[in-house]
């Protein structure tokens, strides 16, 4: 039996979103997170500290389409906090733009952390680890201090 819509969200008076299914459904945050994830970059004072523009901490509170304005925007972060695209550990992905895939492609070139759609987000853990005197490798850690 297919899921009846439980909430249908409009803004301006269009439907924009429709949502199916159990209420009681337990689903994990994911990429929703990244806003709450990104406040302690701005309590601890990093963002502060390196100068960060309102569109690099947006940047670090959303996932993105590995643009090249995207790509920018994290190497700019980047430069501010002295860490470099090597000490991401977000990783690849093939890209979802597929003008800037087919771009890239015709270039030889392949997508690179800056272009992963949470590389703001681990730019700006990386920004808050330097600016707290604490190590950058393995920043992932669940066990690690940042």
């Amino acid at each position: 039996m297919p899921y009846l819509p439980v909430l249908e969200l409009t803004r301006g008076g269009i439907v924009e979103s429709l949502h199916h299914g159990d209420p009681r459904t337990v689903a994990f945050l994911r990429s929703s997170a990244k806003p709450f994830q990104a406040i302690s970059l701005v309590e601890s004072g990093a963002a502060e500290a390196f100068g960060f523009t309102p569109a690099e901490i947006a940047l670090a509170c959303a996932s993105h389409l590995g643009l090249d304005q995207h790509a920018e925007t994290a190497r700019a972060m980047q430069a501010k906090a002295v860490v470099s695209e090597a000490d991401l550990l977000c990783g690849t992905h093939p890209l979802e733009d597929p003008q800037t895939a087919a771009r890239l492609h015709c270039e030889g070139r392949e997508p690179t952390p800056n272009r992963h759609n949470c590389s703001g987000k681990h730019t700006g853990m990386l920004a808050q680890a330097r600016h707290r005197g604490l190590p950058l490798a393995d920043y992932i850690n669940p066990q690690h201090p940042l």
